[in-house]
């Protein structure tokens, strides 16, 4: 397992943050809308990224949660850690794995990435609607963009 988190610790110099997510995610906290991350990287990855994303998710689950996704059961935890039912709720995500977590938890499921990428196009499919960027969800969700005074 050290092994796998020395890459995962190698590869985190190559993640971009999507452009949006930040906007993106200010808008659904402005607009009182909780927010979790799933993730079958380790712990230590994960928290890395999310440093960079600048948003303080209410909660973030590694693969130390088990099961990991695809199995429903992290995001079914994320959901009853907010008080949300799989109603109110949107999995957000750029692979086949994502998609099959959020639809067997009975959330909506948006598939985010680029046409033509492999691992989008297996995700697509699958899931309720497709976006290529982050702030294509808000009116999918019915919400509207974050409006500074």
């Amino acid at each position: 397992m050290a092994v796998v988190e020395e890459e995962e610790r190698l590869a985190l110099a190559k993640v971009e943050i999507r452009p949006g997510a930040a906007e993106t995610l200010n808008a659904l906290r402005a607009q009182g809308v909780r927010t979790g991350v799933v993730t079958r990287n380790c712990e230590a990855a994960m928290r890395a990224v999310l440093v960079r994303i600048e948003h303080d998710f209410d909660v973030a689950l590694s693969r130390s949660f088990e099961p990991c996704k695809p199995h429903p059961a992290p995001l079914l935890h994320i959901l009853e850690r907010v008080g949300a039912s799989p109603k109110e709720a949107a999995m957000v995500g750029d692979s086949l794995d994502d998609m099959d977590c959020g639809n067997a938890a009975g959330t909506c499921t948006i598939a985010i990435g680029s046409k033509g990428d492999p691992i989008f196009e297996r995700a697509r499919p699958t899931s309720w609607a497709c976006v290529e960027s982050l702030p294509e969800i808000l009116p999918l969700l019915g919400l509207g963009p974050l409006r500074t005074p």
